[in-house]
């Protein structure tokens, strides 16, 4: 069995410290085992690196890009990773679902990406196309702007 998995029975060496050979018994790992164990490890740290967002049913990044306290993820889209306030992670999935009325269908200027009139392009993140009212795109603007400073120390 234990050279199925690359395993090999340690050999006594005289005068070796404790930590590297305790008894007959102990096995060291050969090049086959150690692949296993790093798969192991990394199927292990991804289950405790990572969190249910929650309410969504998606796993995301335990630490490194939360949010400060009083702040959320807008989620403009699935990787979308700006804090802002509740209202506004609102707001924005509300002009996501609202995004295929607000498009012009015949297209214009712009092509199938023009908006009707009253309305412009979000600009959350590089290709967004949601089309938004002007104060929309400002916000959006202004939480870039300040996406470093909300989130937790």
């Amino acid at each position: 069995m234990f050279k199925r998995l690359g395993l090999r029975r340690a050999e006594y060496v005289p005068n070796a410290p404790v930590t590297a050979v305790r008894s007959r018994r102990n096995y060291m790992i050969g090049a086959g085992g150690l692949m296993v164990l790093a798969l192991a490890v990394g199927m292990l740290s991804s289950q405790f690196l990572t969190r249910e967002r929650t309410g969504t049913g998606r796993k995301v990044p335990a630490t490194g890009d939360a949010c400060a306290q009083g702040y959320v993820w807008r989620e403009a889209t699935p990787a979308d990773r700006v804090c802002v306030s509740p209202e506004t992670r609102s707001q924005t999935a509300e002009e996501n679902r609202a995004a295929s009325t607000r498009g012009n269908p015949g297209g214009g200027p712009y092509g199938p990406d023009t908006c009707l009139q009253g309305f412009v392009r979000r600009d959350a993140f590089d290709g967004d196309r949601v089309c938004v009212t002007p104060e929309s795109r400002d916000r959006a603007a202004k939480d870039k702007r300040l996406a470093s400073s909300r989130r937790a120390s």
